[in-house]
């Protein structure tokens, strides 16, 4: 809860942020593997099974969201939602999707989504997702596609985070 802010570097399905939410500081990721870890400081990291079907729909969905990967979106997070494409909205060489969820349909963290997608690049230069929770609206997420440049690949590796004493 609270205002946060966050940077994330994607490449595939890994994924890792650096976050700021309320008071307090993590590092988020996903390995090449598909392990999903948590560092709430350089002192501790907790690492969950590479099994999507063990973790909570809600986390998994937001593993989903933070691929950035438009297939991913489409077809995990908004499975439940009309999409409709509107050219004439955004900068030029980027489509504008608007999602709403169709009628009699739910879902656990959204209500709606914009994506803005850069057509030459082929990626997601801008996500808008308003959240939900307990069918009561909970604020806006919104990414914004600051840079492309490739990351070294143990950037999206827990061991980076953590100093070499850590308990995992």
């Amino acid at each position: 809860e609270g205002p946060s802010q966050s940077v994330l570097w994607t490449r595939g399905d890994r994924f890792w942020s650096d976050c700021a939410i309320g008071d307090a500081r993590l590092a988020i990721g996903r390995e090449a593997d598909g392990t999903l870890w948590v560092a709430p400081s350089r002192k501790k990291g907790i690492r969950f099974a590479n099994d999507e079907s063990r973790l909570p729909k809600e986390v998994a969905l937001l593993c989903a969201i933070n691929s950035m990967s438009v297939p991913k979106l489409v077809d995990e997070v908004l499975a439940g939602f009309d999409l409709r494409a509107d050219a004439e909205v955004g900068e030029e060489g980027r489509t504008v999707i608007w999602a709403t969820l169709k009628p009699g349909h739910s879902h656990p963290l959204l209500s709606s989504a914009l994506l803005e997608i850069d057509e030459r690049n082929n990626v997601v230069a801008r996500l808008v997702l308003w959240m939900v929770r307990d069918g009561r609206s909970r604020g806006t997420v919104t990414f914004t596609l600051l840079e492309s440049a490739r990351r070294n690949g143990d950037q999206y590796e827990l061991a980076t985070y953590l100093d070499t004493d850590a308990q995992i």
